[in-house]
């Protein structure tokens, strides 16, 4: 019989039963365990499968510290095609304490597709890990795929709960709840997001004020750099006076802000074509006034609104093919042959190129790079 723990911290939860068992499969399967014995206070790959051929199941024990606000730690399974799975992740929003023991814990791991393990990628951010033992399973289960994302979604609902109870805890005046982004495995998060993302719940966020805890707060103490700095009124550009050529319009050399996206995980296509309708001003160093269909980016780059695309392929995107103004492609998602691109658009605006903002983890590199080169996406 297999018995799968989704949750186990040893300390009591708030309002959420954190012990319980997914279900119970009628096989013989053996638990095999390697001991670790060791923490981490920054990341960490380890290589603990060297005897190990194929498993249908991953879990850990150890215990978590974690020591501020924006503290993370991830767990995550490589194996040898590099695809990745979350093992385990905490952080103090959907956390019950800040010291605590983890028994027994997976998360999309629990039941696996006989994958060849490679190594446990250990993500640690202002907090430490004791790993001390894997426990895996190589008995063959049926359904395998399935099974491990029922047990994802499940686990899934106790981080919501979680973090609901902590936001009430803390008299924040937003919601939580299963957005396209927290449906998505580990696997699609990193190719939007990249390896190291800390969304600090945004992910989870439904309505109201969400609450943004920057991990900066000590830098922006000692920056050098300008306090205030925004481009909606950059030479004036927002002030209607009579002979300002650089008005723009409220916003400024900035593109309105537009809230049609909907229920579908489609920002990035938004973000990068309010960037380019933006950058377009500031090229010419006139208003444009541009509308461009994010509708175009979006199904240039095939997205699906459970999944999202990559802000890379959405750039690569528009600077091979270029992005059509709104009239010629509206904002009907999802992607289909009964809504498509006009075939003589109005306006087709292509970029050479794009730049990555270098040391995005550090505050300053990216007010610096915002100054220096305009809207960042």
């Amino acid at each position: 019989m297999r018995y799968v723990s989704l949750i186990t911290h040893t300390h009591t939860a708030k309002a959420v039963l954190a012990v319980f068992c997914l279900m119970v499969i009628s096989i013989t399967s053996t638990a095999q365990t390697i001991s670790i014995n060791s923490s981490f206070n920054a990341d960490n790959e380890i290589y603990p499968f060297s005897q190990v051929d194929s498993i249908t199941g991953l879990y850990v024990i150890g215990h978590i510290t974690l020591y501020s606000d924006t503290s993370l730690v991830r767990i995550v399974l490589v194996d040898e095609n590099n695809i990745k799975y979350m093992v385990y992740e905490t952080y103090p929003l959907i956390a019950t304490s800040m010291n605590f023991d983890i028994t027994n814990i997976c998360d999309e791991t629990c039941f696996l597709n006989e994958i060849t393990p490679v190594s446990l990628i250990i993500y640690v951010r202002q907090a430490s890990v004791t790993l001390q033992s894997i426990t895996y399973l190589t008995q063959f289960v049926e359904n395998a795929d399935s099974l491990s994302y029922q047990s994802k979604r499940l686990n899934d609902t106790l981080k919501v709960q979680n973090m609901s109870s902590n936001i009430a805890d803390k008299g924040w005046n937003w919601v939580a709840g299963h957005t396209p982004l927290v449906k998505m495995t580990y696997e699609e998060k990193t190719n939007q997001y990249g390896d190291y993302y800390n969304l600090q719940g945004f992910d989870y966020y439904i309505e109201g004020i969400y609450n943004y805890i920057s991990q900066y707060q000590n830098e922006r103490s000692v920056s050098n750099i300008v306090e205030h700095y925004d481009w909606r009124n950059r030479h004036g550009a927002n002030i209607n006076e009579a002979g300002n050529i650089y008005y723009g319009g409220l916003y400024g050399w900035i593109t309105p802000f537009f809230d049609g996206q909907g229920s579908c995980g489609s920002c990035t296509a938004f973000g990068i074509t309010a960037l380019i309708e933006s950058m377009t001003n500031l090229y010419f160093n006139r208003q444009y006034q541009l509308d461009l269909s994010e509708m175009d980016v979006w199904c240039g780059c095939s997205g699906i609104c459970t999944t999202g695309i990559n802000s890379s392929t959405a750039l690569i995107y528009v600077r091979d093919n270029g992005i059509v103004n709104e009239e010629c492609y509206k904002y009907e998602p999802p992607c289909s042959t009964t809504n498509s691109i006009c075939s003589n658009p109005d306006i087709r605006i292509t970029i050479d190129g794009y730049k990555t903002v270098n040391n995005y983890s550090k505050f300053d590199s990216i007010k610096s790079q915002l100054i220096r080169y305009g809207p960042l996406a």
